[in-house]
């Protein structure tokens, strides 16, 4: 086994001084990458590349994963380190500047592991008003077949203004093939898998009662490759995450939709990852 775990030391630090790292105190999941024997941990890690001096508190929780599996599963490891340059960069002080005086700005990055089988949507990530309740061990996915990881960020970032904003990034990765997957990895080839999303989408959404205008899910909720970049496998269903202003007004805060599984089963690729649920 192989001593200790990864570390992230970015290339993109935000001021002339090391980004330290360490872990915290978050839930440990545990998985298997397609192979019984296969086994992996993931480990949450803080990069905390705060500016005391500046009144800037910048911190970053990623999931690690550990031991000899750390190699077998380097593409997911290099999706998060590039996450975490990004962000770096993006709220580092020659992109966003530096607070006024007696006004603190905060940026915080947390994650949730969707796709850990006792996950269930929680507040920001309620669906509609009806959360579903926790599965049983009997309705963990993929016991015999492909394994998923999905991750589910949240960008919590206060930088003077009126009103914070958040937004949410989502890493989906197929531990049986090693590989990281787009949307449209899960279905079909040509098939149509954005129209019916869409379709079952906007359907969703216009039945809100904080859908202070249904015609938002009309046009940020079509069928659009870039509508939908956030996206996480969940024991539930496939969740689809529309940010602040997308389908709502702000007052509104995020959407989420659930989509069972058994919606999209004509669509999904009997061979991709969640070709246990194809018919």
């Amino acid at each position: 086994m192989l001593q200790g775990k990864p570390t992230y030391q970015s290339s993109l630090p935000l001021v002339e001084k090391p980004v330290s790292t360490h872990e915290v105190s978050l839930p440990i999941v545990s998985g298997q990458g397609g192979q019984p024997e296969q086994t992996w941990t993931l480990f949450p890690q803080l990069v905390d590349a705060s500016l005391p001096g500046l009144d800037f508190t910048l911190r970053i929780n990623t999931p690690v994963i550990s031991g000899e599996a750390a190699i077998q599963h380097a593409a997911f490891t290099q999706a998060v380190q590039a996450k975490v340059d990004e962000w770096l960069k993006a709220y580092s002080v020659d992109q966003v500047g530096t607070p006024e005086p007696d006004m603190g700005w905060s940026v915080s990055i947390d994650y949730q592991v969707t796709s850990a089988p006792d996950w269930v949507p929680a507040i920001p990530f309620a669906i509609s008003s009806k959360a579903p309740e926790q599965q049983t061990p009997a309705q963990v996915l993929f016991a015999g077949g492909h394994d998923v990881l999905s991750i589910l960020f949240e960008d919590f970032a206060y930088l003077g203004g009126a009103h914070p904003g958040t937004f949410y990034v989502a890493l989906n990765y197929d531990a049986t093939t090693g590989k990281m997957l787009s949307l449209s990895d899960l279905f079909k080839p040509n098939s149509d898998y954005l129209g019916m999303i869409s379709s079952l989408c906007i359907t969703e959404l216009q039945t809100r009662a904080d859908m202070l205008f249904p015609e938002y899910a009309t046009s940020g909720a079509a069928p659009l490759a870039e509508n939908y970049q956030v996206w996480a496998v969940t024991p539930q269903g496939l969740l689809v995450v529309f940010p602040e202003y997308q389908v709502a007004p702000y007052a509104a805060g995020a959407q989420t939709v659930m989509i069972p599984y058994e919606a999209l089963a004509g669509q999904l690729d009997p061979a991709g990852a969640l070709g246990s649920f194809a018919k």
